[in-house]
């Protein structure tokens, strides 16, 4: 089985989940599978991303460096759950990278902050892929077109939902060599 994996097809089910820890989670009702993530909306504009570690007790976890201000309870009608199973380009990532950008707001000589941001986007290795579907499970294709996407750490048991924002692939007999860079969801 693969460490690093991409899912796509989400359920909408609701879910309520209560904080263990700065960086874990239950969820009160439900059946799981290890490795399965799911995202829970918290208010209107924050969310946190997750990936089931114990399946009897219904524990998750996630990046509490990305993922910040996670309340103690929590619930939501528009949770989404992505099945373990549902691996889009199965067995193809070996390596990601996380890269971070800092924005400061700063006014005046002396330099008070008055706003700032941090956004994440995750790379995965620059290697040869197949842009469309010659064998099942490759097409990168179906990866950065695919809508709700998260991807999951199962080393480091954790799960951010990415978007692929755009890139140009030159390819050449349904090959390219070329890393692909996805815009982690921080909200």
């Amino acid at each position: 089985m693969a460490d690093y994996l991409f899912y796509s097809g989400p359920d909408t089910e609701t879910f309520s989940a209560t904080l263990q820890s700065s960086n874990t989670f239950t969820i009160s009702s439900g059946t799981f599978l290890l490795n399965d993530a799911v995202y829970i909306p918290y208010s209107d504009v924050k969310g946190v991303y997750a990936i089931c570690i114990n399946t009897s007790s219904r524990l998750f976890q996630f990046d509490n460096e990305v993922y910040t201000d996670v309340p103690s309870n929590f619930s939501s009608n528009q949770s989404r759950h992505w099945d373990a199973n549902a691996d889009i380009i199965f067995n193809d990532v070996q390596t990601y990278r996380i890269l971070t950008s800092v924005k400061r707001g700063l006014y005046s000589d002396a330099h008070k902050p008055y706003s700032s941001s941090v956004d994440y986007r995750l790379v995965v290795n620059n290697k040869r892929r197949e842009y469309f579907r010659n064998t099942q499970y490759k097409s990168v294709k179906d990866l950065i077109l695919s809508n709700e996407l998260v991807f999951v750490d199962t080393c480091e048991s954790v799960a951010y939902g990415v978007g692929f924002s755009g890139s140009d692939f030159e390819i050449l007999n349904n090959k390219f060599k070329s890393s692909l860079e996805f815009n982690i969801a921080t909200r």
